[in-house]
């Protein structure tokens, strides 16, 4: 037992020994009177677009991580992606056996032909329609539209790749693969 108890002791002196070297010399403080000072970077949201096509097509947001929501139907949580998989990639809507998706370019959200109110008066009615799930009525969403929490730069980007589809020229989509129709922003899906 004596033998055990002094062959750890040498075991510990030996790797005390071993580990990095001790000198008296402290170190120096770095010199802060040469520092420039910075002002700190304020992050304002520019409307990537290339971060709002992500969004839209895979949601995949800022982080390269998919964008934390809430609610969805079964089949989109099964199978969780951006707003393109039940509103088209070109955000247009998409025909499906039950009717067909409404379309989610920013026209057909924030823009009305002429004596017509837009469906949604401002692009924070829009947000909490596509965060929190309200309608610009006050009244909630279908549980079957998920609720993308989106952060003020995704939200921004999201924004920005949607007027861009006001540009693109549109095809018709078929459903292959599409939620069936639900209540999402802007109103009911048309059925027909």
């Amino acid at each position: 037992m004596l033998r055990l108890a002094a062959g750890l002791l040498l075991v510990v002196v030996f790797m005390a020994g071993c580990g990095p070297s001790r000198t008296t010399e402290q170190a120096k403080p770095p010199d802060v009177s040469k520092t420039v000072p910075t002002t700190p970077a304020v992050s304002t949201p520019t409307g990537d677009k290339d971060l709002g096509k992500t969004i839209f097509t895979t949601g995949i947001g800022a982080t390269g991580q998919r964008v934390p929501t809430e609610k969805g139907s079964d089949k989109w949580r099964a199978n969780p992606t951006g707003c393109a998989a039940c509103h088209g990639e070109d955000g247009r809507g998409v025909q499906t056996t039950k009717g067909r998706t409404p379309a989610i370019t920013y026209a057909s959200l924030r823009e009305a032909p002429a004596g017509q109110t837009p469906a949604f008066a401002s692009d924070e009615a829009l947000r909490r329609a596509i965060v929190e799930g309200v309608e610009p009525d006050g009244g909630q969403l279908s549980p079957g539209m998920p609720r993308f929490k989106l952060t003020d730069e995704e939200f921004a980007a999201l924004v920005a790749y949607l007027k861009a589809l006001d540009e693109a020229p549109s095809g018709p989509q078929q459903g292959e693969g599409a939620a069936e129709p639900e209540k999402t922003p802007g109103g009911n899906s048309d059925k027909g």
